[in-house]
Formats: C-alpha cells, sequence, structure tokens
C-alpha cells in the first residue's frame, strides 16, 4: 500500500478516518467487506488507482479506468437503524456532487447557478454532468459475528 497521491483532508484525519491505498484491487467494496469481517470497524477508506472487477447496482460491472476514482468508505453504523442505512446512499450521493461542485466548478457544458447546479444527482445512485453520468455509488451493509453491522459505500467517478 502507498499513499502516494491520496489523502484524507484534516477533518477526516481528526474524526478517526484512515486511509488505505492500492494499486490494484478487484473491488473497493469487495475489500472494505473483506476487512469488516477481519474485524475491522472503520471508519476506513480504500482507494484503488486501478479497480478491476469493480460493480454497480445489481451486480453491474463497474469499470475504472486508471486515472478514474474508485474508493469506498467502511463507515460503523451499529448504532444506526437497519431501515435508516438506505438513507446513506443518498447523504453519499449528496455529498460527492456537493463536493464535485466545490472541487470542480462548473464542469464543460454546465451552467452555473442555483437553478442549474453543475453536478445533480440522478435517483437512485448517479451523479450527472451535462446530462451524463459521471459517476455512481454503491451502498452494500452486512450484517457480523456477534451483532456488528457493516456499511460500506463505493463512490466510482
Amino acid at each position: 500500500m502507498t499513499r502516494t497521491g491520496y489523502r484524507l483532508g484534516n477533518a477526516a484525519r481528526a474524526d478517526g478516518h484512515r486511509l488505505h491505498v492500492h494499486e490494484r484491487l478487484g473491488s473497493t467494496n469487495a475489500e472494505a467487506l473483506a476487512l469488516a469481517r477481519a474485524g475491522e470497524t472503520g471508519p476506513l477508506w480504500i482507494a484503488a488507482r486501478m479497480q478491476e472487477a469493480g460493480r454497480g447496482r445489481r451486480g453491474n460491472a463497474w469499470a475504472s479506468l486508471p486515472g478514474n476514482l474508485a474508493v469506498s468508505v467502511l463507515w460503523p453504523v451499529s448504532g444506526i437503524d437497519p431501515e435508516r442505512l438506505a438513507t446513506l446512499g443518498f447523504v453519499a450521493g449528496v455529498a460527492l456532487a456537493e463536493a464535485l461542485d466545490a472541487s470542480c466548478g462548473t464542469a464543460p457544458g454546465c451552467q452555473p447557478g442555483a437553478a442549474d447546479r453543475s453536478f445533480r444527482l440522478k435517483w437512485p445512485n448517479d451523479v450527472l454532468c451535462a446530462n451524463a453520468k459521471l459517476a455512481g455509488i454503491l451502498l452494500e451493509a452486512e450484517s457480523l459475528p456477534g451483532g456488528r453491522r457493516a456499511a460500506v459505500i463505493g463512490f466510482g467517478v
């Protein structure tokens, strides 16, 4: 693992987030879930420079070429009602659209302004720019031994 080119912000580090960066992984979500099964509780970010077996909703393949962002976060959810876990996907979508807006500003083909955001959400898990899919989000949750639960939110940009 190396951290070159990826880093957590100061607020994330202060909140106890950690980061593992890999040159190649099959799936950042699969890696995060495997770590959760082994006892990892998070919050832990898993990034891959190349993701070779990414997946989207309903098992669809997610292509992730070098230069794209493939990252997942293992989030501690033991205190969250299972019925509310699905809302993490919406929170993640809004956060990703806002992060893209803050990082990139107005993208080509997108008009700035409150009525027409540069990046917008398409239910249930896509971020669009100029009506084209730019990013996808995959939320997975699992019950673990000992009554623990794990949620992983994957981002492909």
